[in-house]
């Protein structure tokens, strides 16, 4: 049954939803202000601390549309796992590209490395709702995009960082 259970597992994971994308360019400001406002409200009501950098008006590779999904993918996650304390967006170029970077305080989970897997969910994810998806699905768009999206632990918590070429 073990063997059954991963086979199922492992093709799900490889034929899981068709994403489509369509390949233009899109401001990055504008995206980051429509994937930011239904947050500000939410994180207010929470009273969590939601500081949102000025974003760079440059002009990005990818679909804006699928790029604010998934931003807001990610503004999810930090609102269910963090810590409710801070959650910060910012942003900075790294060789040659756009880095959207998302920073929540609270304990990431150890599995950091398993964070991006399909139906995969972590320890701190007990009693709250999901399907482990968010961030497979984010994943698969930025690649989409052709770009990238990694997880990494700050010194008090979790950063998710996507990846854009400029158009």
């Amino acid at each position: 049954i073990d063997s059954y259970v991963a086979d199922i597992t492992q093709s799900l994971r490889h034929d899981l939803i068709s994403l489509d994308v369509e390949q233009g360019a899109f401001y990055l400001n504008e995206c980051v202000d429509k994937a930011c406002a239904p947050y500000k409200e939410i994180f207010s009501l929470r009273a969590t601390q939601f500081n949102i950098a000025q974003a760079p008006a440059v002009l990005l590779h990818g679909d804006g549309r699928r790029a604010q999904e998934v931003l807001g993918n990610i503004l999810d996650n930090a609102m269910k796992y963090g810590d409710g304390h801070r959650v910060s967006v910012s942003f900075r170029l790294d060789d040659g590209c756009q880095l959207i970077e998302v920073e929540s305080s609270g304990s990431p989970p150890e599995e950091l490395h398993h964070m991006i897997d399909s139906f995969w969910r972590g320890e701190n994810a007990s009693g709250k709702p999901g399907s482990g998806l968010g961030l497979y699905i984010s994943r698969k768009l930025m690649a989409a995009m052709h770009g990238e999206i990694f997880a990494e632990k700050t010194t008090d918590g979790l950063r998710v960082s996507c990846v854009f070429s400029f158009a």
